[in-house]
């Protein structure tokens, strides 16, 4: 899920990241030469033999091959090391068929130890998701161009709220925690099982991200006017339309950065911050907040609570992180034991439960945007 997340294609440089959810009719479209994935034989074997270990820096980019494959036995076992090839085969094992046919459509994934001590991994600078990517070849060099990493960084955040939590931190200037990710049955019972007693959920979360980017330039990019996407359903009540698509970096390419306070200062210096929510509170209120309004904790509150239509605070940064991250809920909350409960806590803001609410009825703008969104691709 996430990272600064580099998102190139290799041919040219053109961009590459459901319960209680009305039915929505989704063509997914597609870029000239893009093709639809189906990978037949499709288990957890077949997906963890795509798995490698990636020791040395590479960064995604217009005609760059791919790092070589060594396959799983490339993968650090022993001692203290975090259980990788464990961790995928219970996260793939986790997921719905659906989103288990579109890890086996990847032609690599890589677990990206760059920097890291693959023993313990930890998070440089607090940054566990640097070097996790999700990359849509326009001219695939394997068999559909799609390929995803994941910082060894993320075993450092221990289960999916650990997750979920470092992930505000590297976004957010004050921090929001989650806690007690739970799978009812059913969704509002007292019936339900912890889902943070390992690093499968976040694992789940992480590939999820990463494939969103995969779909927004499979699905979303292809359209002249994102604002389009699903008849003009996803975006219309949540953004000020027209949406746009993500801005080319300061050297041209289509890389999206992860948007941290940093970056976003950036973007608006460059002159590329380019869309605003429809409704308060907006991320500019965080990041400048106005004289006598909300603080910025009761600003970042407001992008949670109900009735707001975000998946997550993530969602609300920009168009296609609203996608992504949707996507990303629609494959917790429809996986095997799905997300149906996981706490928020803003400090002087509130506590709430977007998952909770998303069950309950109560989040009816996102339950519209989870129906727009395909889960494959």
């Amino acid at each position: 899920m996430i990272r600064s997340a580099l998102l190139l294609c290799a041919g040219f440089l053109a961009a590459t990241c459901i319960a209680c959810a009305s039915t929505v009719a989704v063509s997914t479209g597609g870029r000239l030469g893009i093709r639809t994935a189906t990978v037949p034989n499709c288990t957890a074997a077949s997906f963890l033999g795509n798995v490698s270990w990636l020791n040395s820096q590479f960064s995604p980019g217009p005609g760059i091959t791919p790092p070589a494959q060594p396959g799983p036995s490339s993968l650090p076992t022993g001692g203290s090391t975090p259980d990788y090839a464990g961790d995928l085969t219970r996260a793939f094992n986790a997921a719905s068929p659906a989103f288990q046919q579109q890890l086996c459509n990847l032609d690599a994934v890589y677990i990206n130890g760059f920097n890291l001590d693959s023993h313990n991994p930890s998070c440089p600078n607090g940054n566990c998701f640097a070097g996790s990517w999700g990359w849509l070849q326009s001219v695939p060099t394997g068999t559909y161009g799609r390929l995803i990493a994941l910082s060894a960084g993320l075993w450092a955040t221990a289960n999916y709220s650990g997750y979920e939590t470092v992930l505000m931190r590297s976004l957010l200037p004050q921090p929001i925690t989650y806690s007690n990710a739970q799978s009812c049955s059913p969704a509002g019972s007292s019936n339900c099982v912890s889902l943070d007693g390992d690093m499968t959920i976040a694992v789940l979360a992480a590939l999820a991200h990463e494939m969103g980017h995969i779909g927004w330039y499979a699905v979303v990019d292809p359209l002249s006017d994102p604002t389009n996407f699903c008849g003009g359903l996803f975006f219309s009540n949540s953004w000020i339309t027209p949406v746009h698509k993500p801005p080319p970096d300061d050297a041209g390419h289509p890389w999206r950065n992860l948007l941290t306070q940093h970056e976003r200062i950036h973007l608006r210096q460059a002159n590329k911050w380019l869309d605003r929510h429809r409704n308060p509170p907006h991320i500019d209120d965080i990041d400048n907040p106005p004289g006598g309004g909300p603080t910025p904790n009761q600003s970042m509150f407001g992008l949670i609570n109900r009735p707001a239509p975000w998946a997550s605070p993530f969602a609300a940064m920009a168009p296609d992180e609203d996608f992504i991250e949707t996507y990303k809920f629609a494959v917790l909350t429809t996986a095997k034991l799905p997300l149906t409960s996981v706490g928020i806590n803003v400090p002087a803001g509130g506590s709430t439960n977007i998952a909770a609410d998303y069950f309950a009825g109560r989040k009816p703008e996102l339950a519209r945007k989870v129906g727009c969104t395909p889960m494959t691709f």
